[in-house]
């Protein structure tokens, strides 16, 4: 049996992640530990021996490329940053939706519009016991913690007296406020129910296990019986939490019974062992129809958490989907349709999700809607840099972070990110960098805009980089008067000999790009010979007279061979190291080509035609680069040369798709 299209279904489908809290800062005294356990104090100090523990910290450790301890996967978090971890955990997820009770208290919690430039739409579930507490946004739904309180044996006859009566004790009891009393926790629970009824919220009610702060005997959800079979409440959408563990049975037979139940297996994946959670799920699906389990990562306190939740939710759905189709139960076509539901479709119709954003097919989709609707309220700053392939980078960062953190300490970046070539956005071989170790971008608040979206009709040329030299405000790249050779100093000539001489090596920087020599041809104006002319614009290096400069003098040169794919900072390096090389050396400046290089009648040296080539050059003349620009530079540099040389030489057109990457 091919279980091919199921496993893509699996693998590919965005999740809509129903049931999850917020995130909390690197600094938040919530130690990263929790991450894998529901312990608290000293229990805390045996979760590195569960299986859970080794299993999850051996995948995050894979996903970081870091060695797998808690103290690597710690140094790896506090080196990239919050915003890069989240990223690379939600990038691996494929999350499309959060709803977020952010009514648990965690030290340091990020707010919820913090959350939204980790997913296209993100939304609130709100927790009913803290209603006296400030309420925001849009509300996707309720959530009930009566199991953490007085349990899950709600009474439906309570009075309005005795909420009162209990309302009187938690106010004589004074703050820090926290509601005990099982009548006022039971009247707020059924008015919250009403609530949610007629305004069509669903409600989410933890069931089984968590934390110690609950009596497991009280959380099993069958003694939401009265409740269930109350009439008043027949209409209510209610989602029993945890898979109900070790109740998981109770809740399947629930919500095969009533059509208001439906069930969440968050937390129980990935807590538990993987026969663990296999037998979760197949225990919900023993009676509970496919199209009213859903999946959520009850995500928490750590990005790792939420990564978590959707990799192993995906590896054990398609495990007891399979199962299923080896069993005869299902066939594969309908273990697909099982698996999008599980993993969006119910929870996009059970949270009415559609209604707000419509339907969700696709990440892009999703993406494109929501951003027309928050683009009026999001203040986001772009950091964007330029890496050793040339290409510009970007990182998106909330504008309070940038206001709070950014603009005062930087933002940091792997060390890798430095070098990392222009079709895939990872190292490469060679390069003698890595993800350990940490380069921060301080950004120039000179060249802070606000900027609009806009649409390019039309593109443009190659680069052209002028130099020229100065001295206290002077430029002595110009000659002092017309006696001197072609108008410039000697100072100037034995600089742009050397820039001349090292051309070719230069060109493995400013010209980076296999693609780069297509244009770099004769007859192109971008300069294919070795030589310099005076307003030649055939030659690679022109001297320029523009302007107010007086006559028969030259202010400065022009390389045109440079590429808009180059990465500026590193051309200008490399093209400042050769004219200081030809100072130190005193080389002379060869005649003038005035004419058409490749029609000259002393045959010129052609300059490199491939990448190939001028990296040839380069590693025979790269002494001059090493001191100036720096070994470990250098070979980084030459890394990505050549693993772009392999890459698009064994791809023939892969050049075309860099348009729709850049």
């Amino acid at each position: 049996m091919d279980f091919a299209d199921l496993r893509r279904a699996v693998e590919e489908v965005e999740l809509v992640d129903a049931h999850a809290h917020s995130i909390v800062d690197l600094n938040s005294n919530f130690a990263f530990i929790h991450a894998f356990s529901e312990a608290y104090g000293d229990a805390i100090s045996f979760a590195s021996h569960s299986l859970s523990f080794k299993r999850s910290l051996r995948e995050i450790a894979e996903l970081y490329g870091s060695q797998c301890s808690l103290q690597s996967v710690e140094e790896y978090r506090r080196v990239s940053g919050l915003q890069s971890i989240c990223a690379t955990c939600f990038k691996a997820a494929k999350i499309s939706v959060i709803l977020i009770d952010d009514g648990l208290e965690l030290d340091k919690k990020h707010d919820l519009r913090w959350h939204e430039s980790l997913t296209p739409l993100v939304g609130r579930i709100l927790r009913i016991e803290r209603l006296a507490e400030k309420i925001l946004d849009e509300i996707f739904g309720l959530k009930s913690i009566a199991a953490y309180r007085s349990g899950l044996e709600i009474n439906t006859k309570v009075t309005n007296k005795a909420a009162e009566e209990g309302l009187t004790e938690v106010l004589i009891a004074g703050k820090p406020v926290r509601i005990t009393s099982k009548n006022l926790i039971d009247y707020i629970f059924l008015q919250s129910l009403e609530v949610a009824q007629s305004y069509d919220l669903p409600m989410q009610i933890h069931t089984g296990f968590g934390d110690t702060d609950l009596d497991m005997t009280l959380s099993n959800p069958l003694h939401l019986l009265a409740v269930l079979e109350d009439k008043r409440y027949s209409k209510c959408r209610i989602v029993l939490l945890h898979a109900s563990y070790p109740f998981s049975r109770e809740a399947s037979y629930l919500a095969s019974v009533y059509t208001q139940v439906y069930l969440d297996f968050g937390l129980a994946i990935p807590k538990f062992s993987v026969h663990g959670m296999i037998s979760s799920v197949k225990e919900l699906l023993e009676l509970a129809p496919t199209n009213k389990v859903m999946f959520s990562t009850d995500g928490y306190a750590f990005p790792e958490t939420f990564y978590l939740g959707a990799k192993k939710s995906r590896e054990v759905v398609f495990s007891v989907l399979r199962d299923a189709c080896i069993d005869g139960v299902l066939s594969v076509p309908e273990a697909v349709e099982a698996a999008k539901d599980i993993f969006a479709r119910n929870a996009i119709d059970f949270y009415k999700i559609k209604s707000a954003v419509g339907t969700v097919t696709s990440h892009n989709n999703l993406s494109q809607k929501s951003n027309i609707a928050l683009e009026s309220e999001l203040s986001l700053v772009r950091l964007i840099w330029v890496d050793i392939s040339g290409q510009h980078r970007c990182r998106v960062v909330p504008g309070k972070r940038f206001k709070d953190v950014v603009k005062e300490h930087g933002v940091g970046l792997a060390s890798a990110c430095i070098a990392m070539p222009s079709y895939l956005d990872t190292m490469v071989e060679g390069s003698g960098l890595s993800a350990v170790g940490e380069v921060t971008l301080m950004p120039d608040l000179s060249t802070k805009r606000k900027i609009p979206w806009c649409f390019l009709d039309d593109i443009g040329s190659g680069v052209h980089a002028h130099l020229s030299l100065s001295h206290n405000g002077q430029n002595v790249f110009m000659a002092s008067d017309e006696s001197f050779k072609y108008g410039i100093s000697a100072i100037g000539k034995e600089f742009m000999a050397g820039v001349l001489h090292h051309l070719s090596s230069l060109w493995a920087f400013i010209a980076p790009h296999p693609n780069s020599y297509h244009r770099l041809q004769p007859n192109t104006w971008s300069g294919a010979f070795k030589c310099w002319g005076n307003e030649n614009k055939e030659a690679p290096i022109r001297a320029a007279s523009p302007p107010g400069v007086p006559g028969g003098l030259v202010s400065n040169f022009e390389i045109k061979s440079f590429d808009a794919t180059a990465n500026p900072h590193l051309g200008l390096a490399a093209m400042i190291a050769a004219g200081i090389d030809g100072l130190r050396r005193h080389l002379s400046l060869p005649e003038p080509v005035d004419t058409d290089p490749e029609s000259y009648p002393e045959k010129l040296q052609r300059l490199p035609s491939t990448l190939s080539e001028s990296l040839e050059a380069l590693d025979e003349d790269d002494d001059i680069f090493k001191e100036f620009i720096g070994e470990k530079l250098l070979t980084a540099i030459k890394a990505v040369r050549k693993a772009e040389i392999n890459y698009f030489s064994e791809h023939e057109g892969a050049h075309k798709n860099l348009i729709y990457i850049y």
